[in-house]
């Protein structure tokens, strides 16, 4: 059955991605055949997150290095924690697809009544503390002090799946009393390895979900599937997954995918995780390094210049806020422009018809899905940087 349902997802995988053309597994070369063989090994599936990057191998290789190393390679007593962390930040960033997902595993691993409460936004309803303390956390992490507690809680999700009910086995852990307001400063309990893993975790799902919003639809399944029917899937499919996350991969094997990359200063966070520092300092080279090519010096100012005065709260609407950078843009660069201030700061709102015009000034083809997905992974790497000033500041040394 595990065989079974990793061949639909894998069928379903390019079929959802949207805008640009990914590289079909059996026609990679170079890195991006190395990046499938590391998937398939370590995952068992080519997954759509990830392979949406294909068309631009660098940051192809710079996402997987971030999931694996933080999340896959998890140790398997802290994948639950782990799960619960990058399914608050996908919450938070109103993206549905990694809600289910994550919330898919972390049934997977027996905490069936928490992953349908997760799966509906209300995170006060989680009952083991852990999973509560940190999936709150990390819902709170994208904003200038809310990774210190200093956000109310979140409300359940408006966007919740009617699916989200459905009955599931208890969860093994005794309920608790739901949380009024976030945990201040969860990693502090932590030692600085185990800190450090959950802190990559939150960032690299800052970035993760801001690709998915723009590339992927909203669910892992077909919308057409019954309420029924889905919550079988899910169940069944988070089980093959779990079982996986009991046998993680070795850490580190993907770093030799891309070269060696000083730690910036801004990543000091990272470092008591020593995989993880060098999976960051990697992936952050190569997709600066991207960006050189694909994004031009004004966007990359006005990218810059806004998330420096970004508290990370949701902007308003788009005449409040993006208008004035935009208008400092040369005319021809304003739909790209437009496209890596929404990705950095309103990643769910980014529309079809601007993805459309940019492929249009780019002239299509696979030259316009590079530059696309170089341009998108830039803003949302440096979207979730800035978050990981703030999340780093609450990790021990």
């Amino acid at each position: 059955m595990g065989r079974l349902l990793t061949r639909m997802t894998l069928g379903r995988s390019t079929a959802q991605v949207r805008h640009v053309t990914p590289v079909p597994p059996g026609s990679a070369e170079g890195l991006v055949a190395r990046v499938y063989e590391q998937m398939e090994r370590d995952l068992g599936m080519q997954a759509a997150p990830v392979m949406l990057h294909s068309p631009a191998p660098g940051p192809l290789a710079a996402c997987w290095l971030l999931l694996r190393e933080t999340l896959l390679a998890a140790d398997p007593a802290d994948r639950a924690a782990a799960e619960a962390v990058a399914a608050g930040v996908s919450l938070a960033n109103s993206c549905p697809y990694c809600v289910d997902v994550h919330s898919m595993v972390i049934g997977g691993l027996g905490f069936g009544r928490d992953a349908v409460a997760i799966r509906r936004g209300d995170l006060t309803a989680v009952a083991d503390p852990r999973l509560r303390d940190l999936s709150t956390w990390a819902w709170a992490s994208g904003r200038r002090g809310g990774a210190a507690g200093d956000t109310p809680s979140p409300p359940p999700m408006s966007w919740a799946a009617p699916w989200a009910a459905s009955p599931v086995a208890p969860a093994p852990a005794a309920p608790a009393a739901p949380a009024d307001t976030p945990p201040a400063a969860p990693l502090a309990s932590l030692s600085p390895e185990r800190a450090a893993g959950m802190a990559g975790v939150a960032v690299a799902s800052h970035y993760i979900t801001r690709m998915v919003n723009v590339f992927l639809g909203e669910s892992l399944l077909p919308l057409a599937l019954s309420a029924s029917a889905r919550s079988r899937f899910m169940a069944l499919i988070g089980r093959v997954a779990a079982s996986r996350a009991r046998r993680p991969p070795v850490a580190g094997l993907s770093l030799g995918l891309v070269p060696y990359a000083p730690l910036p200063p801004d990543l000091s966070w990272a470092r008591p995780a020593e995989t993880v520092a060098g999976a960051f300092g990697r992936a952050y080279a190569v997709v600066d390094g991207a960006a050189v090519r694909s994004v031009t010096e004004p966007v990359r100012d006005a990218v810059l210049e806004t998330l420096a005065a970004w508290d990370g709260l949701p902007p308003g609407p788009e005449s409040a806020w993006i208008d004035k950078p935009l208008s400092l843009l040369p005319l021809e660069e304003r739909a790209q422009g437009r496209l890596a201030l929404l990705t950095a700061m309103a990643s769910h709102r980014v529309p079809p018809s601007l993805m459309a015009a940019c492929r249009d000034e780019l002239g299509g083809g696979g030259e316009a899905d590079r530059t696309l997905v170089e341009l998108t992974a830039w803003a949302s790497l440096t979207a979730a940087r800035r978050v990981g000033e703030w999340i780093g500041a609450g990790v021990p040394r």
